[in-house]
């Protein structure tokens, strides 16, 4: 699976929509994602760190709604990058997201 499968996804929490996924944050030394962007209605987005989510069909699973962080900025602020461009998601391969255990 790519990034690029995962934007647009629906973010349940505890059975709940918690909303979507707008992005994929990447380390910024070696394109490794480390966490999803998830937005949900009027609401500033939130961070997800990429341990706590579970993809299922079609959906990204994670056990409470608060493992979805006010922010993304501290992983912006070391470097991080949000990639939300379907075509450039493309590129991050298969071999980076292999080691992370969501596919």
């Amino acid at each position: 699976m790519s990034a690029r499968l995962l934007l647009g996804r629906r973010v349940n929490a505890a059975g709940e929509q918690a909303g979507h996924v707008t992005g994929v944050l990447l380390d910024g030394a070696g394109g490794v994602p480390i966490g999803l962007e998830v937005s949900a209605g009027g609401s500033a987005p939130k961070f997800l760190p990429w341990v706590a989510a579970t993809v299922c069909d079609g959906s990204i699973e994670l056990p409470s709604a608060l493992l979805l962080v006010d922010s993304c900025d501290a992983y912006l602020a070391r470097g991080a990058v949000v990639c939300r461009d379907p075509e450039a998601a493309a590129l991050v391969s298969a071999r980076r997201l292999a080691g992370t255990g969501i596919l």
